[in-house]
């Protein structure tokens, strides 16, 4: 074994007996050392710029690696993202070899030579112009996306009964909880990306049943606010009340004196009841205009949400 063979031993053992030629050139390798090893039959060419060791039998585990190693950037994702993560959406169905890369990186030619091995196997490319904000997890050598990301992406290409299951699976085996699943549905739905839909519905639902945490109906509520064009609001504002207790808005623009509490879970029992009315009350003697918004205000009715604290932030500035 060669000295170049004997540095690119790990990077095979962890990769699908694959390498890339940039692998290979780090390694201390060259262009004639890749022909030389093409010549004796040690290696093959897997795809353009990936080789593969001879001899080896080719799955679509091994075959998926090829495909994404060939483009700079890439990422397993989508169903095949699905397979990597245990996340199966249909037990009974083969996964399309499915890739996301930087936008402006699709390759010109296809996959010709992956075709040929697994002919009844789909190749999809998916393009993305935000992919380098998602770190990549290594699943047997395969850069792959992560399980927040896969958690939008997957909604866009598996029906909804599909992907609910996938989302349990994920929650389960990869500890994603369904605050994490509100965040990353609030960053992607902004940018406007596929699959925001089937995540907007199963968040709806559980936190429709379940009563949504104070923190997500808080965040939700002040992203809604900000894309209407409204001022920035400050988080957890701290008012002294007229008793010395101390009470804390959800939300609030201070100078205005416009306090916002959000609330996700039912209240229900008199003592919080009362407690809440005393409350109010006091900050509305101090001269604060007290709103309160619901999730379900927030996520079925956000045209009333904005229109009231506009009308709000309106008033106060007439009245200054």
């Amino acid at each position: 074994m060669g000295e170049i063979d004997q540095r690119l031993t790990a990077t095979l053992a962890a990769q699908q007996s694959l390498v890339t030629r940039p692998q290979v050139l780090s390694a201390g390798g060259s262009g004639s050392v890749i022909d030389r090893r093409l010549k004796s039959g040690t290696w093959e060419v897997a795809e353009r710029g990936v080789y593969a060791l001879a001899g080896v039998g080719w799955s679509w585990r091994r075959c998926l690696a090829v495909v994404v190693l060939s483009v700079s950037g890439a990422q397993a994702s989508h169903r095949a993202a699905a397979v990597l993560l245990g996340t199966r959406w249909d037990d009974r169905a083969t996964a399309p070899i499915e890739l996301t890369v930087p936008t402006g990186r699709t390759p010109r030619r296809g996959f010709e030579r992956t075709q040929a091995r697994l002919p009844d196997v789909a190749v999809i490319v998916h393009e993305c112009g935000d992919l380098w904000q998602s770190a990549p997890r290594l699943v047997d050598g395969i850069p792959t996306t992560g399980p927040l990301r896969l958690a939008v992406d997957l909604g866009s290409v598996v029906g909804f009964d599909q992907y609910r299951r996938a989302i349990a699976t994920l929650r389960r085996s990869h500890g994603v909880d369904w605050t994490a699943l509100d965040r990353v549905y609030r960053r992607h739905s902004i940018q406007g990306r596929n699959g925001c839909g089937a995540l907007r519905e199963l968040l709806e639902r559980h936190f429709g049943a379940e009563g949504a945490p104070e923190e997500v109906v808080e965040a939700r509520c002040a992203d809604l606010l900000i894309a209407a064009g409204l001022p920035v609001p400050e988080h957890q504002f701290e008012v002294v009340r007229p008793d010395g207790r101390r009470a804390r808005f959800d939300l609030a623009y201070p100078v205005l004196r416009i306090g916002i509490e959000t609330d996700g879970r039912i209240h229900g029992e008199e003592e919080v009841r009362q407690a809440d009315a005393v409350r109010r009350n006091q900050l509305q003697l101090l001269g604060w205009v007290v709103l309160h918004f619901t999730w379900e205000d927030v996520v079925h009715r956000p045209e009333q949400v904005v229109r009231t604290v506009r009308a709000a932030i309106e008033r106060a500035m007439a009245a200054a």
